[in-house]
């Protein structure tokens, strides 16, 4: 299939070009353009730890459910860890590659630099080109469409082991699981990639604004760290507490219930097309000496310990190797952001300017119904003063009538009186 170029126009010319070379070639691509590799590097490195656990239950050839497949970099880290571990196997690989990000709220550029690759179709493109140039086309079999309305057609108790990495959106997410459980077979192993927070470390109430806000990665104000609230929210409601090793869960799926695993990490390596990726493009080191990236906007990005930490400007000299609990009971959560990558901070940035500039406008907005109120209030008040002159002036009127009616009636009573008690003697002159 024929490669577009407009999907690549925001992404740096010498990545672009290494994608050229790795076409030409007949080599897998797993870089930065198209977002080709989801994710941090080193979540591979238990995906072989959960196929062995696989195969300590099952015999015989393997049957895997993918969805979410992209690029296909965990399609090619799953088929070739069992093909590894000696056993046949198969994966069937569902993913829509259209469009699925909501612009109006995904501000980044991460985001439409996906929605672009997938409606240019480069990156179903590539996806087909990864799996002829690491081996394994001949057993992939593709399922495309959207995940709500192809997995209840598939034959249940089918798979051994299910992953999924489609949407993050809740109520994806949640028929994802949901599906999975109906999927997988007695003792297989259901799991996933982007929960790097469980719900039990978050407020329930601040959880529910996160997945409500149906933004796809955001943190929430108790923790600076940023997660997919969709994920999130639907593991826990569909499975409880689960298996996790830094964004990656797993759960065995014996008799109807929930079993933790435990995987054997020890000696496991990064998967070769994987550690081929990182090589070219190199990501962040474990290092133990804090490096400074770059600032961005109000924040200066700091890689330390493999991940990279954004320190608000006004925040001063800070050392990061005080540890980040530290840090955060010092500066608090506004001027700290903690992400596995770079990409993650921009996105955080990206986030916090939109919720500011949304501030700024219910202030506004706040405002002026402020002033509106005081405005109206006023008018009440000279309204009533208004109306208390009138009436103060109606007393005033009604108070000399009653005396002048009081004066008439008097003036009568009396000229009555006198007549009654002094007639006139009309004889008098006689």
């Amino acid at each position: 299939m024929p490669f577009k170029t407009a999907s690549a126009l925001s992404t740096p010319m010498a990545d672009r070009n290494r994608l050229a070379q790795s076409l030409l070639r007949g080599e897998a691509y797993f870089g930065p353009t198209m977002a080709a590799l989801q994710g941090p590097p080193q979540r591979h490195r238990f995906l072989l730890p959960t196929a062995k656990k696989i195969c300590e239950k099952f015999e015989g050839p393997i049957r895997i459910l993918e969805i979410g497949s992209w690029a296909g970099a965990s399609s090619v880290t799953w088929v070739k860890a069992f093909i590894e571990l000696g056993r046949p196997v198969t994966i069937d690989c569902l993913d829509q590659w259209a469009p699925y990000f909501d612009l109006s709220r995904e501000t980044h550029a991460h985001y439409t630099r996906m929605n672009e690759a997938a409606a240019s179709e480069d990156i179903y493109a590539l996806f087909l080109h990864n799996l002829r140039a690491e081996g394994i086309d001949d057993r992939v079999n593709i399922l495309r469409g959207s995940s709500k309305k192809i997995l209840p057609n598939l034959k249940a108790e089918a798979y051994h082991l299910i992953y999924i990495d489609g949407s993050h959106l809740y109520p994806d997410v949640l028929s994802d699981i949901g599906q999975a459980k109906r999927l997988i077979l007695n003792r297989g192993i259901i799991c996933g990639d982007d929960l790097e927070i469980q719900a039990d470390e978050v407020p329930a109430h601040e959880l529910a604004q996160a997945v409500e806000s149906r933004l796809d990665y955001t943190s929430v104000g108790s923790d600076p760290r940023f997660f997919h609230p969709g994920v999130t929210a639907a593991v826990a409601e569909e499975l409880g507490v689960v298996s996790a090793w830094g964004g990656y869960w797993a759960i065995r799926w014996e008799r109807g219930k929930v079993n933790k695993i435990v995987l054997d990490l020890t000696k496991v390596n990064l998967p070769a097309h994987i550690q081929r990726a990182v090589d070219q493009e190199p990501v962040l080191p474990d290092e133990d000496t804090p490096v400074l990236i770059r600032t961005v906007g109000e924040f200066n990005l700091i890689s330390f310990k493999g991940q990279v930490i954004g320190i608000h400007l006004s925040s001063g000299p800070i050392d990061v190797r005080e540890g980040i609990p530290s840090i955060l009971e010092r500066l608090g959560p506004d001027k700290v952001l903690i992400g596995a990558n770079e990409d993650n901070i921009l996105c955080g940035i990206a986030l916090r300017k939109k919720m500011k500039e949304l501030e700024d406008r219910q202030a506004k907005v706040a405002e002026r119904v402020e002033s509106r109120i005081m405005e109206t209030d006023a008018a009440l008040r000279k309204d009533v003063q208004q109306s208390e002159a009138r009436q103060t002036e109606s007393v005033e009127l009604l108070r000399q009538q009653v005396a002048e009616h009081s004066r008439i009636l008097t003036d009568f009573t009396r000229g009555v009186v006198g007549r009654l008690l002094f007639p006139k003697n009309k004889n008098k002159s006689r």
